[in-house]
């Protein structure tokens, strides 16, 4: 090769691979946008999606059906006998005495008002709700709480023909959920004060470190898109 033809050759090589200035690779900016979305979203799966949770009131509900199963359960198989059911005391007994007798007659039982002759005295232990673990679901998404409804009913279910009792013992459950602080005003009773919980507040993180999170991915973001420029 003469010395013209390789002073020809190494001026316009270069020029073949050039890009426009600002120009980013596709697959650069793709890995950029990538890396933003990570930075900037910190999702929780399991926040519900749209649908308005159930309300405290009902949660408890669904688990006095669910205790109602397992004290019916305690009585033996094929007696058909009626029991009556009483439930103190009486600022909680509303909310969860439809509740109890449905879940009674699930499994079989028929239940009267008085003189039955079955006797079932449930007393309301435990009825609380409490908030946990406030977070947001992303960096700039909304604010959520795990939300526990514990139920404790303690049951004197005796046959009052025999005198045998079936049982004399707490039955408990609690359910758990993640909903968001926005829905809990909708969530609670404010007439019914066990239907209320302590919302925690927002710590260090919320108010002071997040700011510099955001700053911090931008800048992060901006030195990406430098780099994958040059």
């Amino acid at each position: 090769m003469s010395t013209s033809q390789w002073r020809s050759e190494k001026i316009v090589n270069p020029t073949r691979h050039t890009m426009p200035l600002g120009a980013v690779p596709c697959r650069h900016f793709d890995l950029f946008l990538s890396v933003v979305l990570l930075l900037l979203n910190f999702s929780d799966a399991r926040v519900l999606g749209g649908e308005l949770p159930r309300t405290n009131l009902a949660v408890y509900q669904s688990l006095a059906r669910d205790l109602a199963v397992k004290m019916g359960e305690k009585i033996q198989p094929g007696d058909s006998l009626a029991i009556d059911l009483v439930v103190r005391p009486a600022e909680q007994a509303w909310i969860v005495e439809g509740a109890l007798t449905d879940g009674l007659r699930s499994t079989g039982k028929k239940v009267v008002a008085q003189d039955g002759d079955i006797s079932a005295e449930c007393s309301v232990s435990t009825m609380t709700v409490m908030y946990e673990e406030g977070r947001k679901v992303s960096l700039f998404g909304e604010r959520v709480v795990d939300r526990v409804v514990d139920l404790r009913i303690r049951a004197l279910i005796a046959d009052r023909r025999s005198g045998q009792i079936y049982s004399s013992a707490e039955f408990g459950g609690a359910a758990r959920d993640t909903i968001p602080v926005s829905a809990i005003p909708r969530l609670e009773d404010v007439s019914v004060p066990v239907t209320r919980g302590e919302v925690p507040t927002e710590g260090f993180f919320s108010w002071f470190a997040e700011p510099f999170i955001v700053i911090g991915a931008v800048a992060v973001s901006v030195l990406l898109l430098f780099h994958v420029r040059s």
